[in-house]
């Protein structure tokens, strides 16, 4: 029995010895896979493929967001003239990207605030309960629009004592990132309902037509087209400010005639009735996404298949154009390691400039395959013959330069064979779209124009156009974005600016006419000269300072003090304030001093 019992005991200190053993194998295997997980990071890092940074929203692949150091609840609503509040201009991709936290939770605080309707503090929140919306410009929108909107200016609104953002403005100038764009209201794609004429202000024909016959240019896959008449509300938002703060930036955009002429923008439903106060009317748009698989993706499949009967000239001139931008996509897969993707650098290629006369590349290619805002002369037409004739130059070019028996040179010999045999299969294929008729047509009348518009709203690839999608997005899945526009004619500036100028120039004229008659009372032979810097109705802080209040106080409540916060130059509305006078320009007419003095004012 005790034999029995020792060998019970053994048996049980194996059992127990082996499952310790056991748990010491699992203990090192799971201290193994948290060293590796620790490791793996500084180590190797994790690379992600080109289709994944494609899908992948830029804003993922930067430094994590530092939060501000105060409670966007806490902000109070700027006053009704912006007493307690100072604005200040802001410019440049940096300078906007440090304020995006800011921005990203002044939009959701500005969404609570609007779903409990209460213009000062909001009531406690229910976490289970969020409005709807809460978040109406989101991360990535909002990061994607600073870090390509170029140029990039507006306004920040903070408070003057604590300096909380208490509102923002970003404009920039239109850019499209599409071949083919139409403004148009009546075009199906164009998603411009009858409930919308019913219920929302739709643009004229005329506003419409004059944004159509607006210039553009540039490359539709790397800078975007541009349109430099037409700028762009990219961003706005306020804790009941917005009216005001967008008057403001019209204000600018009027002034600067030769710069704009039409500001358009991207709205959200709840936005819509806001806008259209400010002038802004409904206009549709559509626009041609030739790879609508993914337009992110550069390997999309093509997407060119004209229709076996083209009937007019309209119709043929507008496969055409899509065919020379079929041929160049096509192109463009045979530079395999980039050689002809931009233009040459000088700085790599000395001499070049002296050797080659007339240089070529596929983006200067692919910027003359842009629509502009009509359908061109087909005789100036950027045709299928065009684009071989420049695909030859540009070859040429990279021989003579480097050699035909170099690297480069037989390079440039194997891309112009597989060029060569692209543009003999379309010959081949669609005919009537590469030479014949076309060259010989040398004026496009209305029938021809409206032709090719009919062709391009028979065309699959065309869409109701999407100004931003996520990267994962289709574009044909997307609902047409609402567009809105208005013409930046004079609208003078905002009544808080007014009312300030005014009062600063009757408070000037008051005090040069004091001055006037004190003078007047002196005797004839003392002369005494005013100090600009001792002249009481100079505007205190100089000509930086932009009062807030329409009556004219100078209290702190009422002005609008520049921030070291931000490095641009303060907010100013020239055409709102009188010229700054020197001291040898004569006084106002309305008081007129003796001809021996010389009296100074400034506003």
């Amino acid at each position: 029995k005790e034999k029995d019992d020792d060998d019970e005991d053994d048996k049980d200190d194996e059992e127990k010895e082996e499952e310790k053993e056991e748990e010491e194998k699992e203990e090192d295997k799971a201290e193994e896979e948290i060293s590796e997980l620790l490791l793996k990071p500084k180590e190797a890092p994790k690379k992600l493929t080109s289709r994944d940074a494609a899908m992948t929203s830029r804003r993922r692949l930067r430094p994590a967001l530092v939060e501000p150091g105060y409670d966007l609840e806490l902000v109070p609503a700027p006053g009704r003239d912006g007493q307690g509040s100072y604005l200040r201009r802001v410019e440049g991709n940096d300078a906007w990207e440090h304020l995006l936290p800011e921005i990203v939770l002044l939009c959701n605080e500005a969404a609570w605030r609007r779903a409990s309707s209460s213009r000062v503090l909001p009531p406690p929140r229910k976490k289970q309960s969020p409005p709807v919306e809460a978040k109406p410009l989101m991360l990535e929108y909002v990061s994607d629009r600073i870090d390509t909107d170029d140029p990039i200016f507006g306004y920040v609104l903070r408070t003057t004592q604590e300096r909380w953002l208490q509102g923002f403005a970003i404009v920039t100038t239109f850019t499209t990132w599409t071949p083919y764009l139409r403004f148009t209201n009546t075009a199906v794609g164009a998603a411009v309902t009858l409930d919308d004429a019913e219920t929302r202000v739709i643009a004229d024909d005329d506003l419409v037509g004059e944004l159509q016959a607006c210039r553009r240019a540039g490359d539709f896959e790397a800078e975007g087209v541009v349109w430099p008449k037409v700028a762009e509300f990219s961003l706005l938002g306020s804790l009941g400010f917005g009216g005001k703060l967008a008057k403001i930036v019209l204000d600018e955009l009027a002034s600067a005639r030769d710069r704009y002429d039409y500001v358009v923008l991207q709205a959200t439903d709840q936005a819509v009735p806001f806008y259209e106060k400010l002038g802004f009317a409904r206009v549709g748009a559509v626009a041609s996404f030739e790879r609508p698989k993914n337009v992110t993706l550069l390997d999309s499949p093509e997407n060119f298949e004209p229709p076996r009967l083209l009937p007019n000239v309209g119709a043929k001139l507008y496969w055409a154009r899509r065919l020379v931008r079929s041929l160049l996509r096509k192109c463009a897969k045979f530079d395999d390691d980039l050689v002809f993707a931009l233009p040459v650098n000088l700085d790599l290629a000395p001499g070049y400039d002296d050797i080659v006369k007339s240089p070529m590349d596929l983006q200067t290619m692919r910027r003359k395959t842009v629509d502009g805002a009509e359908p061109a002369l087909a005789a100036a037409s950027y045709l299928a013959d065009d684009l071989e004739s420049d695909i030859h130059l540009m070859v040429d070019n990279c021989t003579t330069y480097n050699g035909p028996q170099s690297y480069l040179g037989k390079y440039a010999q194997r891309f112009a064979k597989k060029a060569s045999a692209a543009f003999s299969k379309a010959r081949n294929k669609y005919p009537e779209l590469c030479c014949g008729p076309l060259d010989a047509v040398e004026t496009i009348d209305a029938a021809v124009a409206r032709d090719f518009e009919h062709a391009a709203d028979a065309d699959d690839a065309v869409l109701g156009y999407v100004h931003w999608t996520f990267p994962d997005q289709p574009v044909e899945d997307q609902y047409p974005s609402y567009l809105m526009a208005r013409r930046l004619r004079g609208i003078g500036a905002s009544e808080t600016l007014v009312s300030v100028a005014d009062d600063a120039l009757t408070a000037a004229l008051g005090a040069a006419s004091a001055a006037a008659k004190a003078l007047a009372s002196l005797p004839d032979d003392v002369v005494v000269p005013m100090d600009l810097e001792d002249d009481p109705t100079t505007t205190p802080g100089g000509p930086d300072v932009v009062a807030a209040s329409p009556k004219g106080g100078a209290g702190a409540d009422g002005v609008l003090l520049p921030s070291s916060s931000e490095a641009e130059e303060p907010a100013t509305v020239e055409k709102a304030r009188p010229p700054k006078k020197k001291d040898t320009d004569k006084a106002p007419e309305e008081a007129p001093p003796p001809p021996e003095t010389t009296t100074t004012t400034t506003t």
